[in-house]
């Protein structure tokens, strides 16, 4: 394999489970081969998925639309997997800080059976390095392969559908870069930000600290700290605002790094910015 996709060159396997006195059951383990790692419990219509087969549908997508393979990596251990390309689409010069911002399309497929094999939008804003991650939902249909023999075929033999894929995801990540610029250049109120802060921590700060779970509290705190540093940074505007869920998500939540990037891509820190960027977006009254 080349070299950006060293850390995927491994395999997964079934191996049949039996109970302690031997006895067979129709379920399978989903091992990962070069460490025996459990993923997950299947049954026999489980169809494997391999990281190298992921790598030649990328591939194959990366040549058509001449988008570079950026990174590959592996989340939870490699229960989850994917390849990010590098789009030729960047903003410049957004914010008073003049942040710039490239764009990303990226394949996830998991081993663990939690998800499907899907494709998305990132961005990265480069002065902060705050990611942020967009699954785009109109591609449920064809850009997610369930782990049957049937599906999983169908995706590695249809690469003109793996082109309307890209393409449909480059119009999701336009869309978004506009939105992005508009917000630039929304100035935001106090009372705008309160709703919006009061909206992400879901914490009243004018009640008592006493009456609010201890951890609860300071997650809010610092997600409010981060708002108004990001603002304090890129302007007071929805974009400052919003970057300071992304900041809060991409640096600060929790202290294990790798969960939390794993949670910007397929998880809860995907929901919450995904959920900043709409609310900063129709709160400040931007428009496209």
């Amino acid at each position: 394999m080349e070299n950006q996709f060293q850390s995927l060159d491994w395999t997964v396997e079934k191996r049949p489970l039996q109970l302690a006195d031997g006895t067979e059951t129709p379920f399978y383990a989903v091992v990962r081969s070069d460490n025996d790692d459990v993923f997950a419990s299947v049954k026999k219509g489980y169809t494997l998925f391999q990281n190298s087969q992921m790598i030649n549908l990328v591939n194959a997508v990366s040549s058509h639309a001449n988008a570079p393979v950026h990174r590959a990596g592996v989340l939870d251990g490699g229960r989850k997997v994917f390849v990010q390309l590098k789009s030729p689409m960047q903003i410049n010069g957004i914010g008073e800080n003049n942040d710039r911002v490239d764009f990303y399309t990226t394949c996830i497929n998991s081993h663990d059976g939690t998800t499907a094999l899907s494709w998305g939008n990132s961005s990265l804003t480069i002065s902060c390095s705050n990611t942020f991650f967009q699954t785009v939902k109109r591609l449920k249909d064809q850009g997610r392969a369930k782990h049957t023999q049937r599906s999983i075929e169908e995706v590695l033999g249809m690469i003109d559908s793996s082109k309307k894929m890209l393409e449909a995801v480059n119009l999701s990540a336009e869309m978004t870069a506009d939105k992005m610029v508009a917000m630039s250049k929304k100035s935001v109120s106090q009372d705008q930000i309160n709703k919006f802060i009061a909206a992400m921590v879901d914490v009243d700060f004018a009640r008592p600290t006493q009456d609010i779970n201890a951890k609860k509290f300071n997650r809010a705190n610092a997600l409010r700290d981060a708002v108004w540093a990001e603002m304090n940074e890129k302007g007071r505007s929805a974009w400052g605002m919003f970057n300071g869920v992304t900041k809060f998500t991409t640096h600060l939540s929790g202290n294990n790094a790798a969960r939390r990037e794993s949670s910007k891509m397929v998880g809860s820190h995907t929901m919450l910015d995904n959920k900043a960027f709409e609310l900063a977006f129709n709160l400040s009254g931007a428009k496209l």
